[in-house]
């Protein structure tokens, strides 16, 4: 996993530098049909994921069921889902974290030609983030869980670039961010595991 994010962090600076500006002035004319199809995709997700209660819903619910899972002696599944809770809710909070530090312009607001904003909120992507963090921390603990979480996580990234709302480098930098965390938390949380995706 620490290899993953050495290769995300690679790819996010190559996409900060050649790729985000010109993709993002190209998506620009077909970002309002873009958002017929990728609107009610995400708000769907959203509402899945309890994006209108907290981002940190779905990391706070998997920290109760794993401490909760304590009580009926069910250590091994407990530890696992005490894993994928903070893990998610340490990279969802460092991505919020991050974009104060960041202050990133968004696409559009690149567009208009401003590349930092005083309170600009692209970098890194926060959906992105969310989603990164639980296929990360999936593949490592549930892996049978790898490929759907994989293909959310794609999707939700792709959505966020196509209606100019993240630069690509934005959702490669959470990716990163998203691998290291769990890498990270592994270690402690999950001495036993092998880092690597099988």
């Amino acid at each position: 996993m620490w290899m993953f994010g050495a290769a995300l962090t690679l790819l996010t600076l190559l996409s900060i530098f050649l790729i985000d500006a010109p993709l993002a002035r190209a998506i620009a004319p077909s970002v309002d049909a873009n958002r017929t199809f990728v609107d009610p995709f995400v708000t769907v997700l959203e509402y899945a994921f309890g994006f209108p209660v907290s981002k940190f819903l779905t990391g706070f619910v998997l920290v109760v069921a794993g401490a909760a899972l304590f009580a009926f002696r069910r250590r091994p599944l407990a530890r696992l889902l005490l894993y994928v809770g903070v893990a998610h809710l340490v990279s969802r909070l460092l991505a919020g974290v991050l974009k104060n530090v960041f202050l990133r312009a968004r696409p559009y607001e690149a567009n208009a030609g401003a590349f930092f904003a005083d309170n600009g909120s692209a970098f890194p992507s926060g959906h992105a983030a969310h989603f990164w963090a639980l296929f990360f921390a999936l593949a490592l603990a549930f892996p049978r869980l790898r490929i759907p979480a994989l293909i959310l996580a794609l999707l939700v990234s792709a959505s966020r670039v196509l209606v100019n709302d993240h630069f690509v480098g934005d959702v490669l930098g959470s990716a990163a961010i998203c691998a290291f965390v769990c890498a990270a938390l592994a270690r402690f949380m999950v001495p036993s595991a092998k880092l690597q995706p099988s």
